[in-house]
């Protein structure tokens, strides 16, 4: 049986990740590597990704819903030297929940291949990894899930966390090119089946040329001190 509609818990979402899964075996990521749709402008080849897959246990039905989970600016790892390959214990702990509920979900890194471990440090004008990059990163990252015999290729959502929920909603304006480039390719895959995103900035997208229109059902969770 496959998950219930797109994320209609999500809320329990947070109360999970802040109370951990106590006695709940950790899964076991894969990593593994996929293409962006961004280029490397000095070669013009697709920029390489990498990225920690993780399984639901029960591996009872052929095909899953999937989930891609974009890290914030201070990126998907650790910041422990003894733990800097493994996930933060907030995103293992999300790995954990949707797991158990049935989920594939990717880590898709958007840093380290680009050099940078973490950019909140960097101030916004001297940022060299931008939205753009990253909307670029979650569409390489549908499309590798697309691919996967173990995912339903048209149940598959977007979440993230700060500069990752900024990327979530980056990636949902179905007014801006490269989201509406998605229909225009041939026998297109379907697009992102819904999005959430936590404590997301929204000035990119406010300010988006063309306006802002979501491309998919999309959820919001700010916090009443957020500015």
């Amino acid at each position: 049986m496959s998950p219930p509609g797109p994320f209609a818990g999500a809320a329990a979402f947070v109360l999970a990740a802040v109370c951990g899964f106590a006695g709940a075996a950790a899964p076991v990521p894969e990593r593994v590597t996929f293409d962006s749709l961004d280029r490397d402008p000095a070669t013009g080849t697709p920029v390489r990704i990498t990225g920690l897959l993780f399984r639901p246990q029960d591996s009872s039905a052929p095909r899953h819903a999937a989930v891609v989970a974009l890290h914030g600016c201070s990126g998907m790892y650790s910041a422990l030297k003894s733990r800097q390959d493994q996930l933060s214990l907030r995103h293992q702990a999300m790995a954990e929940l949707l797991t158990g509920e049935g989920y594939v979900v990717l880590f898709p890194d958007s840093f380290r291949p680009r050099g940078h471990d973490e950019i909140c440090t960097l101030e916004n004008r001297r940022r060299t990894i931008t939205l753009a990059h990253r909307r670029l990163d979650a569409q390489g990252a549908l499309a590798y899930l697309q691919t996967r015999p173990d995912v339903m290729p048209d149940r598959v959502a977007s979440l993230g966390w700060s500069h990752g929920g900024s990327t979530v909603l980056a990636t949902l304006n179905a007014r801006h090119g490269a989201v509406a480039a998605w229909w225009d390719r041939t026998a297109s895959p379907s697009y992102f089946r819904a999005g959430v995103a936590f404590y997301p900035g929204c000035v990119d997208s406010l300010r988006a040329k063309g306006g802002y229109r979501a491309a998919a059902p999309l959820t919001l969770y700010v916090g009443g001190a957020d500015d």
